[in-house]
């Protein structure tokens, strides 16, 4: 996988228990991730399946009402926004309330979106 392209993003998410009942919206994300409970305090997550190499990914569980995820995506920016995009549509079918950003790859602003947020 070439990482020529590289664009960060980040995202919140208003979860106060974690993600339980995302699972069933995930098949539809085209970013290959997985839920998994943290042993940190046992709240749903989500985490990058093994073997994914388009993308990092790093969630916090929080301790608190509202957890965050960052990484970067290894496309360009265009295509790392549509892989942001599905997991915004599980995380709204799901009824989470969120906001999730992109910059490009120069690090300027490119793209946001937010549900219920």
């Amino acid at each position: 996988m070439s990482r020529d392209a590289e664009s960060h993003f980040f995202l919140q998410i208003r979860a106060p228990d974690g993600l339980a009942g995302i699972e069933a919206h995930l098949c539809g994300c085209a970013l290959n991730l997985e839920a998994w409970t943290s042993g940190h305090n046992g709240k749903v997550v989500l985490r990058r399946r093994p073997g994914e190499e388009r993308f990092e990914w790093d969630m916090d569980p929080s301790d608190t009402e509202t957890m965050t995820a960052s990484g970067c995506v290894f496309l360009p920016v265009d295509e790392a926004w549509r892989l942001l995009q599905s997991l915004s549509a599980a995380l709204s079918a799901a009824g989470f309330p969120h906001e999730i950003a992109i910059d490009d790859e120069q690090g300027s602003p490119a793209y946001s979106c937010s549900h219920l947020w």
